[in-house]
Parts: C-alpha cells; sequence; structure tokens
C-alpha cells in the first residue's frame, strides 16, 4: 500500500506524490534542489519541505522588483519601460472590468514595485493604494510613483473592515506558504459587494506539459504553491469566497513564460540578477521579439482553456451578520 505523502496546502489531502526537483534554474540564487509534489485530488502543486527562510530570503534579491520610474535614462531602460508599459495595460483593462463602483477604493497586494498602480492611476484617474513586503520595493514605488504603498505583509497588515472596494493579487498567491490564512485575513477588508480579483500560473496549462521541470512558470524556489482550476476554486470556496468565470489570457505573462522557458538566457530579469551585460540590449530586442511573434501560440492556449496563467475575480460569500 502506498505511503500518504505530505498534506497538500490547499486541500489537507495526503494523496500526494512527488511530481519534480529542479533548482532555481532561471535567476540562479541557489544552487539547491527543491522537490515538487502534486495532489490527485485538487491538482495543487506545492514545494515540499518548504525551502529554509535564508534560501527564501536569497531568492528576493533586489533587482526583482523592477523599476525605472517615470524618465529611465538609456535606451534599454527605455525599451524595457515601453515594453512592459504596453503589457501591463491589459491587466488595467482586467481590473477595470471588474470595478465594483464607478471609483472603487484600490489595494493592489504585493504591488512590487508600484508599475501596475502607476498605470492604474494613469489611465482610469483611481489612485490605488499598494501592500508590499519588500520594503526596498515599497520605497522605491513611493519614490518613483508618489503612491501610496503600506511596506509590511498580509499577516502584518492593519485595514479597516471594508475598506477596499476592489484588491488585486497578481501572481501573489502562489508564494505564500499558507493560502487559506491569506485570503482569510484579505475577506474583511472588502467592502460589501466587493471584487476580489486573483491571477496565478496554471498548472493545468499547455506551457507545464510542454516544458515540464523547465517551464518558469513553477519558478522554484518561488513559488510553493501552485494552483490548478480546481485548486483556486477549492481555496476560495473554503475562504468565504465565490469565484467567477476563469479568464486565461494575461498579455503580460503567457507568452513571456513561453519566452523565457525556450531561452532563459535572454530574459531580461534573469539578466539583471545574474549580472549578465554583455550583449544585454541585443539579447532584450531579440526577447522582446520573441514575446510579440508567441503572441498567437498564448492566444491559441487561452482559447482552448489551457493558458499558462489564469485570473479569476471572487466576492466574499454574504453571511448572516453581514
Amino acid at each position: 500500500m502506498n505511503e500518504p505523502g505530505p498534506d497538500c496546502p490547499v486541500c489537507a489531502s495526503t494523496a500526494t506524490r512527488f511530481l519534480l526537483r529542479n533548482s532555481d534554474f532561471l535567476f540562479g540564487t541557489t544552487d539547491r534542489e527543491f522537490s515538487l509534489y502534486r495532489c490527485a485530488r485538487c491538482a495543487a502543486c506545492f514545494q515540499h519541505p518548504l525551502p529554509p527562510e535564508d534560501v527564501l530570503q536569497l531568492a528576493y534579491p533586489d533587482p526583482y522588483w523592477w523599476i525605472v520610474g517615470e524618465s529611465p535614462s538609456t535606451p534599454a531602460a527605455r525599451l524595457e519601460k515601453i515594453y512592459r508599459e504596453t503589457m501591463l495595460r491589459h491587466h488595467v483593462r482586467v481590473a477595470r472590468r471588474h470595478f465594483p463602483c464607478a471609483a472603487p477604493q484600490v489595494l493592489d497586494v504585493g504591488c512590487g514595485s508600484g508599475t501596475f498602480l502607476a498605470m492604474l492611476r494613469r489611465r482610469t484617474g483611481i489612485a490605488g493604494e499598494g501592500l508590499e513586503s519588500s520594503a526596498a520595493a515599497a520605497r522605491r514605488a513611493k519614490d518613483a510613483y508618489g503612491l501610496t504603498v503600506h511596506a509590511g505583509d498580509i499577516d502584518t497588515a492593519d485595514f479597516p473592515p471594508g475598506r477596499f472596494d476592489l484588491i488585486t493579487m497578481f501572481h501573489v498567491l502562489e508564494h505564500l506558504p499558507r493560502p487559506q490564512a491569506a485570503l482569510d485575513r484579505i475577506r474583511p477588508w472588502l467592502s460589501p459587494g466587493g471584487v476580489l480579483l486573483i491571477q496565478v500560473p496554471n498548472v493545468d496549462s499547455w506551457q507545464f506539459r510542454w516544458f515540464g521541470r523547465r517551464w518558469t512558470g513553477i519558478d522554484l524556489p518561488r513559488h510553493l504553491v501552485n494552483y490548478s482550476p480546481e485548486a483556486l476554486r477549492r481555496l476560495l470556496a473554503q475562504s468565504g469566497f465565490t469565484p467567477d468565470r476563469f479568464r486565461w489570457f494575461s498579455l503580460r505573462d503567457n507568452a513571456p513564460a513561453i519566452a523565457s522557458s525556450l531561452c532563459p538566457a535572454w530574459d531580461p530579469m534573469a539578466m539583471s540578477l545574474r549580472g549578465r551585460k554583455e550583449f544585454a540590449f541585443l539579447k532584450k530586442v531579440l526577447y522582446f521579439g520573441l514575446v510579440l511573434a508567441l503572441q498567437p501560440l498564448a492566444l491559441l492556449e487561452a482559447a482552448a482553456g489551457r493558458g499558462g496563467t489564469m485570473f479569476v475575480a471572487a466576492r466574499p460569500v454574504a453571511t448572516d451578520r453581514e
């Protein structure tokens, strides 16, 4: 008889099995290898054991939080700014589609250096707030864009009940070791009728099937839990949310994940983190060109419901006390 595996952090099932081992092959912050398990019940993929705290700290070096600010000084920086802001327009459109009111109070959890919030303000006039665990990234967001950013994590943040109408979590949930505890903490921050908008990589994607352990979407050791659609639905329901329909396309993330899996040496963030400056401008041009060329493939996988990332908007389930 098979021995029970480690508990799934989403559904608590012990029907889990070893899936793969890999190192931080993209950013090279450590030579250690990490084990990924898959749950047979909800298909979540999770690291076991969790990486040591010192390894996780090294996995997020300062350049991880990209920022150029409003006036980049070099051609490479200007090119990257144009590229990133063009791609983020799609995120702004997705967020705008889920505004629960005309002028919502917005919180971007894991806002990084604030580019999304700056784009949201520029294109909609909504001055959202950010929550960021990296004090350096929060400070950069304030300095570069004049944003209101709270330095801290979900466990320590102290917002009054009903403070926000829309809370966004773009590529945050996969970094958290206790996802349900995080959503339980966030839920009271939403106003009645408020919306939680989540984006995570999709382990039920064609990309994971194509690239396996070399898919940048699993991003070991930073991604502690990666989600299938079923796992994300379960997690939201357990945390008192009703999810809307899933969307499978991200202009910023789907094609770039394919490009970085095919040519990790061209990934702009990987070059920055590894300090590789040889032919950096040429590699960035080639990378951005490859991303554009791969957009039709990203659209095709999304149309099939197998996109490399997934968006879902969810609303809190009303209780008798609300």
